[in-house]
């Protein structure tokens, strides 16, 4: 409800007459919705400290922050707003550079690195001649190290990851051809 709907409660509990039910009634929607405004404001408050205070952890400056608009669905000035992108992209870029650092010490395993090379030793014996039981124990002895390795990848967040992968494609194709 907007001011204006509230200024039209106020006018008609003047008009009614007090101790009627039209009155009470009228003065109990009145209570309840002012009642109702007073804890949005206070909510509204409340989140507009909680997202200051948050900005201020984040490294932004005061005087930015004290900038904020009340309003959440006020556009945020400049200044802040240049600093919460600033901020966006650092943290962007430390959490790749994260990813990056754990993605090598993954492939720098030699679990992965000798899981890698007898899933390649297995494929170049399936393109040689093989009698069919071999060539199905192959198979599934396959199937199971690429499920290995895709379990793998996928608990530390590296399947199909081409960021991570690309430093250490070249080299882990290259150890598997010096056996």
């Amino acid at each position: 409800m907007s001011e204006d709907v509230l200024d039209a409660l106020r006018d008609s509990v003047h008009r009614s007459y007090p101790g009627s039910l039209q009155y009470r009634q009228l003065e109990h929607i009145l209570k309840e919705e002012q009642k109702k405004r007073a804890m949005q404001k206070d909510r509204r408050r409340k989140q507009h400290e909680m997202q200051k205070q948050a900005m201020l952890d984040q490294g932004i400056s005061v005087e930015s922050v004290e900038m904020l608009p009340l309003d959440p669905y006020q556009e945020m000035p400049s200044p802040l707003q240049r600093e919460v992108d600033n901020y966006c992209r650092e943290k962007r870029a430390r959490e790749e550079e994260q990813h990056r650092e754990e993605a090598a010490r993954v492939f720098e395993g030699s679990w992965l690195l000798s899981t890698e090379r007898e899933l390649h030793d297995c494929a170049r014996l399936l393109h040689g001649n093989l009698d069919e039981n071999m060539r199905a124990s192959i198979n599934a002895h396959l199937e199971v190290l690429q499920d290995k390795l895709k379990n793998h990848h996928s608990n530390l967040s590296t399947l199909k990851s081409k960021k991570a992968l690309q430093p250490f494609r070249f080299r882990a194709f290259s150890q598997c051809h010096r056996t």
